[in-house]
């Protein structure tokens, strides 16, 4: 906000929004934008519900076309941030694999299929100008990798309900709605990899976390 900017006249800010209420979550990012001045929004990757907070709420549906249109209409990017998973994943997938539950593997696997479904349902056909961005190297090494196979097998013949639109593959998703940024990678290859597929203008630099050590 505008006590931020006196400190420190460079800084720029995203706001943090809860996906619960998507009312209230449009509301709030107006609001950060409109009055705090921030410049986006950071959202987890899906968002806890039910009573038990075991029922994973995924922004593809299309209940949450109000939140995708004020992103639009405010012209923000929108960062989907990794995060833990549920109680009830993490016993049936995790609990005798915990090594893996975090960046070892569930969140480039976890945050790859939000992605995807994002992409399918349609959601940057609907809001052209939604711009979404993913760090630490995107945590979704596989996507790039996988983009022939994806397009290849993703037939409309097959998947008649598939809402994304039928002249478009997932590779001009990540092309014009997509970005990935570097950050707490130090991999070169890595790099080389997103830069190559399929757009290195999607591509973006971010400082790597305090101390960050190559491997």
């Amino acid at each position: 906000d505008a006590r931020t900017l006196l400190v420190a006249p460079r800084a720029a800010a995203f706001a943090a929004v809860s996906m619960h209420d998507l009312k209230q979550a449009a509301e709030e990012l107006t609001r950060a934008v409109v009055e705090l001045r921030c410049v986006g929004v950071l959202i987890n990757d899906f968002q806890n519900s039910g009573p038990d907070g075991n029922t994973m709420l995924f922004y593809d549906d299309p209940r949450y076309d109000m939140f995708w249109s004020t992103a639009q209409h405010l012209s923000v990017p929108v960062y989907v941030h990794l995060r833990l998973p549920s109680q009830v994943i993490y016993d049936q997938l995790y609990r005798d694999r915990s090594c893996l539950v975090d960046a070892p593997w569930r969140f480039a696997n976890q945050l790859s299929l939000h992605i995807l479904g994002i992409a399918t349902s349609g959601v940057c056909d609907r809001f052209p100008g939604v711009q979404l961005v993913f760090g630490h190297m995107g945590s979704i090494l596989q996507i790039p990798l996988d983009l022939w196979r994806l397009d290849h097998k993703l037939d409309r013949e097959r998947f008649p309900q598939t809402r994304m639109s039928k002249t478009k593959a997932i590779r001009d998703y990540f092309a014009t709605n997509m970005h990935i940024t570097s950050k707490s990678s130090r991999s070169k290859r890595e790099l080389l990899t997103q830069v190559l597929t399929p757009n290195e203008q999607q591509v973006d630099n971010s400082p790597p976390a305090p101390f960050k050590a190559p491997p």
